[in-house]
């Protein structure tokens, strides 16, 4: 095989969310040493702060009234562009590398026999139990189960993640466990910053990050700690129905929901500290941003969280989808405040693991090394 000269990223549908922090650090970091192409809907991957290295090739726009059926037909469409461009390519010196984990993608790089890494961040299992289309989801993890297997290498970011891979992929050595390249710095708290009885939750309106239950476990919660109030920072699909349940439950002066801002800094410093209630994920970057600003955390145990907060040394753990575990773990949290701290400062001390410098270097060796 010829030295590898380029690299084709496959991710069809830019969203926002930590996976994009990913991709573009990742991505930055390896058009330093390859020429990268980028398949994407994204109309101007400069707002993302790609860098001018980065080559786009676009997917036109597809009309559809449905969210769900765009990301359908824009992956196929992504995965016909893939087709096209990788027959004019030299299958010696390119790979393909999709951070979406779409099955089509690696059938279309064996079909033309170029190899494919593929980045799977989230719990293959949970996700599929707790996919709003159960019968959509154990179709997507046979194909996982099947397609995977002719992948060249398969990354995931968290333990959990790695050990839910090996239960559908024969060869475990193909699976490589690299965190997440999200951390520029580690941020220095002055000591002179208060933290005002806010609880802070940050993440996709969507129903993985399992907000309609955190409400109703606030509504338990600020019955007996009434100081307190719920900020919800993101967007997406239920905001309306979050709004309706909120004035629902009248908590209009209690809980309130803010705009998803590039810099979330201010949330991060003045709140008592940060709940996850999700049901599922990979690695969560806004709990690795939480230890980074010194804000006790709150985790349901979703794949990733028990890597940054080391098991339970560094923050409070609940049971998934489970309310009354999640009020206790929050009751232990404001009880034990200074004890939280001390698990906060105990889990920053580790945070070097989620550098950009120290784990792009792995992403590099990972794609030097594949034969």
């Amino acid at each position: 095989m010829r030295q590898l000269k380029k690299i084709i990223i496959f991710y069809p549908n830019m969203e926002r969310g930590g996976v994009i922090n990913n991709l573009v650090n990742i991505t930055n970091f390896l058009s330093s040493y390859y020429q990268i192409n980028l398949i994407s809907d994204a109309n101007n991957i400069k707002i993302y702060k790609f860098n001018e290295n980065i080559k786009l090739i676009k997917i036109k726009d597809i009309e559809t009234t449905s969210h769900l059926f765009y990301k359908f037909f824009s992956t196929v469409k992504a995965c016909y562009i893939l087709f096209l461009h990788l027959r004019k390519l030299d299958a010696t010196d390119t790979i393909v590398f999709s951070f979406q984990s779409h099955v089509l993608s690696i059938l279309v790089s064996k079909f033309l026999n170029f190899k494919i890494i593929i980045r799977n961040s989230e719990d293959v299992m949970q996700s599929t139990k707790f996919s709003n289309n159960y019968l959509k989801a154990i179709l997507i993890i046979l194909l996982k189960y099947f397609f995977y297997n002719f992948t060249t290498k398969i990354i995931t970011n968290s333990k959990q993640s790695f050990n839910s891979l090996k239960s559908i992929v024969y060869n475990k050595k193909k699976i490589l466990l690299i965190y997440n390249p999200y951390l520029n710095r580690i941020y220095k708290v002055s000591e002179k910053n208060k933290r005002q009885n806010i609880i802070l939750n940050i993440g996709r309106f969507c129903k993985q990050k399992n907000q309609f239950q955190l409400i109703d476990t606030f509504n338990k919660f600020t019955k007996i700690y009434a100081e307190y109030k719920l900020f919800l920072v993101g967007g997406g699909s239920v905001k309306k129905k979050l709004l309706e349940y909120i004035k629902h439950k009248k908590l209009e002066k209690k809980v309130f929901l803010k705009e998803w801002s590039d810099d979330l800094r201010k949330y991060y410093l003045k709140s008592k500290f940060f709940v996850l209630s999700s049901l599922y994920e990979g690695l969560p970057n806004v709990i690795i941003d939480s230890i980074n600003f010194e804000l006790p955390v709150v985790s349901t145990a979703v794949s990733g969280t028990k890597d940054i907060l080391l098991g339970k040394k560094g923050g409070y753990i609940s049971k998934v989808n489970n309310e009354d575990s999640l009020f206790l773990a929050m009751q232990r949290c404001h009880n034990n405040y200074n004890i939280a701290k001390k698990k906060t400062l105990y889990a920053k001390k580790f945070l070097h693991r989620f550098l950009i410098r120290t784990q792009n270097k792995k992403y590099l060796e990972l794609v030097k090394n594949i034969k």
